[in-house]
């Protein structure tokens, strides 16, 4: 129905955006320890009524003498701001008010973004729905890929 668009329905970015996406894939990959693999983050992001704002998950697969180990990290403040916006942005334009941001970083410079009209569950404290778990469970759900990464 056209006032009720799909839950998960792919949000296209523009090639300002893209542009945007780039940067902050660089930078987070500037802010991770030595060794790092993969970076994974969701932020939710929901300008509409009731839980607003910006929710977010994020690790780092990191390649250590004992293996891969799973670890938490602080987002780099230089794209901190632009990011922001950018979420705000792309929350605004979603019929649904809401969007989840998912950006997937490999130590072989490329990345990945997908941008869904999706519901906050972060911003609503659900922390063990499947999106989330996804991303804190990265390193047990895709162990067998990442090591195949490894060489």
């Amino acid at each position: 129905m056209p006032n009720h668009p799909e839950d998960d329905a792919t949000v296209e970015l523009t090639a300002e955006q893209v542009a945007l996406v780039d940067r902050i894939a660089r930078s987070y990959a500037s802010a991770v320890p030595a060794g790092w693999l993969r970076i994974v983050v969701r932020h939710e992001c929901s300008v509409a009524e009731g839980p607003s704002g910006i929710a977010t998950v994020q690790v780092v697969i990191v390649e250590t003498s004992a293996g891969l180990e799973q670890r938490d990290f602080d987002a780099p403040d230089d794209v901190y701001w632009d990011e922001s916006d950018l979420l705000k942005d792309l929350a605004t334009a979603s019929p649904t008010k809401a969007i989840a941001f998912v950006l997937v970083v490999e130590r072989s410079g490329t990345h990945d973004v997908t941008v869904t009209q999706d519901g906050a569950a972060l911003l609503a404290g659900e922390r063990d729905q499947d999106p989330t778990r996804e991303v804190l469970d990265h390193l047990e759900r895709h162990r067998e890929e990442l090591t195949a990464l490894l060489g």
